[in-house]
């Protein structure tokens, strides 16, 4: 009996000796490692999504006002056509949109 019980012992000193920090180095400095890799590209993608957003909103921004100027366009151009007919324009008074 006496025998059985320093086997337990001894497997019990081996079993804590396993979980402890001097046995297993290499894991837990993996682990760290890796904790701060997965963290460092946590970040960088927080800051990739920011940056997408901000250039998403600046495109909005530039379509919005070339839609406005579109617009500005297309209400000039019956008097650029009435420009562009080779004769003299200034005779024209008033109203020179033909439409």
């Amino acid at each position: 009996m006496n025998m059985e019980h320093t086997g337990r012992e001894q497997l019990l000193k081996t079993l804590q000796e396993s979980r402890s920090f001097k046995r297993n180095p290499v894991p837990w400095a993996m682990f760290y490692v890796s904790a701060s890799a997965t963290t460092i590209m946590f970040i960088i993608l927080i800051c990739l999504s920011v940056w997408t957003v901000h250039i998403g909103q600046k495109i909005t921004d530039i379509v919005s006002e070339t839609t406005s100027i579109l617009n500005d366009v297309e209400a000039m151009l019956p008097i650029l056509d009435s420009i562009c007919k080779h004769d003299n324009f200034t005779k024209n008074y008033g109203n020179i949109c033909h439409s």
